[in-house]
């Protein structure tokens, strides 16, 4: 089973002999959670007597195996159907298994109808719960499961993949730094790195105080959503400040820095209710002010 080299730190963090009934994989879009919890997956139906284990895991046709998937709110129906599957008896493999994509999705009756399946879990019955963010789960849920949580990896890391998947890294530094390799590979073959790559310039342009009131309307008009404009403009500004710390010409006290654009960020949700666009018009023309 091929898998990202950079899930390998995870895969080690795991006891195999000694696996817990629930585990949470966290990490952004793309890190890797599908195939990390068709790897463990594998590891808990694996038999002797298989000789197609892998495909029937992978195409979700093991009879072990069931998959909640693609429902923009995972209702409680959802979650019985879920439980009753875990309580039936195995097929091919002496165990079951029970994957929740997206498991931030669930309702909180869901959530709820789980915990009860998690407070007495069968001994051949394992739940792996897949999330870009495990914190907004019921507090109890979250502490019944073993959380893992993938690390991205570093931007060598990340050069190294897109040089594997022969994907020119020229454009890297235009996205942020939250972005998975294989997201980050998705955008540079398509028309959405030109997004990007006018966010970057745009912004920079407004730091380096040149033709701000262009820069800041480009910003605004960019076709990504306010969420997306705002982590890309944080995310940003963290690696702009870092960077300036290594110039000794042009040192910059990173803690102030960083503390301006917390306030700033601040204020911009403050009046998020009001207007999306006023928000950042002031957010960007205050980060214009900075020395």
């Amino acid at each position: 089973m091929n898998l990202f080299p950079w899930l390998q730190d995870s895969i080690s963090s795991i006891n195999f002999d000694f696996l817990p009934h629930a585990i949470i994989l966290e990490g952004v879009n793309g890190i890797g959670k599908k195939e990390l919890g068709e790897f463990i997956t594998l590891k808990i139906l694996k038999t002797d007597t298989l000789n197609n284990h892998e495909q029937l895991v992978t195409q979700l046709t093991h009879p072990d195996l069931m998959k909640i998937t693609d429902e923009s709110i995972i209702k409680v129906d959802s979650i019985h159907s879920g439980i009753e599957f875990l309580n039936l008896s195995s097929v091919i493999s002496k165990n079951r298994v029970l994957i929740i994509e997206d498991a931030e999705k669930m309702n909180k009756y869901s959530q709820n109808a789980l915990l009860k399946t998690l407070e007495e879990p069968r001994d051949n019955s394992f739940l792996i719960l897949q999330s870009n963010q495990s914190k907004s789960l019921n507090d109890t849920l979250y502490s019944r499961c073993r959380l893992i949580k993938i690390q991205l990896p570093n931007q060598v890391e990340k050069e190294k993949y897109l040089l594997s998947e022969n994907i020119p890294a020229d454009k890297l530094g235009y996205l942020p730094s939250f972005m998975s390799p294989k997201k980050i590979a998705e955008i540079i073959n398509s028309e959405q790195i030109n997004i990007y790559e006018s966010l970057y310039k745009n912004l920079l342009s407004i730091l380096q105080q040149k033709d701000i009131h262009n820069s800041i309307q480009n910003i605004l008009k960019t076709q990504i959503s306010f969420s997306e404009k705002l982590n890309f403009l944080i995310d940003f500004l963290k690696r702009y400040a870092s960077s300036k710390m290594s110039l000794e010409k042009d040192k910059i006290d990173l803690m102030k820095f960083m503390n301006e654009i917390h306030e700033y960020r601040v204020k911009l949700f403050a009046i998020k209710s009001l207007n999306e666009n006023y928000a950042l018009s002031y957010f960007l023309t205050e980060l214009s002010k900075l020395k």
